[in-house]
């Protein structure tokens, strides 16, 4: 799980995380699942961030709203792509310790909040949040742009199907 795989010039490592805090469908999927399904058939099962390096930068990939505690130590990042789905219905105290486990100890400069958006809605059309039965939005935002301010830390929605560099 922490041997890197090498790719090129990209050393790619994938490191343990945990999903969401207090998961709902813990378990593995042991059978293929074909939309429309009920959301109990997407159990949660093992979790991962994947670490990219690059002789120009690096990249955290960290799709989730949770964390291990340690996990990512001695893993610097440029750019984390950080998952805050149902970050906004967490407490103050978990999202201050999220940021510093994902953004503050990488030394990240630029944090691109992913899995925000509603995945029960095609991707053809604009995004929108998850409904606010499944997270505060504006909450994890309000937070994120804080953070960032007071770090130095430039965080950027991403903008559908608009090409990126994460190492810029």
């Amino acid at each position: 799980m922490r041997t890197p795989l090498r790719y090129g010039a990209y050393e790619v490592t994938a490191l343990p995380a945990e999903h969401s805090p207090r998961a709902k469908f813990p378990g593995t999927i042991e059978h293929a699942v074909h939309p429309p399904a009920s959301i109990g058939e997407y159990a949660q099962g093992d979790c991962f961030s994947f670490h990219f390096a690059h002789p120009d930068g690096r990249v955290l990939v960290h799709a989730s709203a949770n964390f291990v505690p340690g996990a990512l130590d001695g893993y610097d990042a440029d750019t984390v792509y950080l998952g805050i789905g149902t970050l906004g219905k967490q407490s103050d105290q978990f999202r201050r310790d999220y940021w510093d486990a994902l953004v503050t100890r990488t030394g990240a400069r630029r944090v691109i909040p992913i899995h925000w958006d509603n995945f029960w809605k095609p991707l053809d059309r604009p995004l929108t949040p998850l409904p606010r039965f499944a997270d505060n939005f504006r909450r994890s935002l309000r937070f994120l742009t804080e953070k960032g301010r007071s770090e130095g830390v430039d965080v950027q929605l991403p903008v559908a199907w608009e090409r990126v560099d994460p190492l810029v």
